[in-house]
């Protein structure tokens, strides 16, 4: 185990579980992106810039992809750290979606 988690995140809003380590990622209402083992222990937090609004996530062979609740979606794709030795996952691609309003 790597950490512990934050107080105040014990909110989930969305989960998946990964299809490359056979982890889970489970996302706050806080923001925050927690990456647990198969048993639920704790395993680390993935780092984010922003604090937006989860609304859903998915996964896919290399990561997953986070829907927010503002039209974008941000890509995040599993890499080992080379100073740690530990498997994460870092943002990697974010798209910003525009929808019409009908009248």
């Amino acid at each position: 185990m790597v950490g512990y988690p934050k107080e105040g995140s014990l909110n989930y809003v969305c989960h998946a579980w990964m299809q490359d380590t056979a982890r889970i990622v489970v996302c706050t209402e806080a923001g925050d992106i927690m990456v647990c083992e198969n048993s639920g222990e704790f395993y680390t937090y993935v780092e984010r810039d922003e604090r937006q609004k989860i609304r859903c996530i998915v996964p896919y062979s290399r990561g997953f992809v986070l829907g927010h609740s503002n039209g974008m979606f941000t890509a995040y794709e599993r890499y080992d750290d080379p100073n740690t030795g530990l498997g994460s996952y870092r943002r990697f691609k974010e798209v910003t979606t525009f929808l019409e309003q009908p009248y």
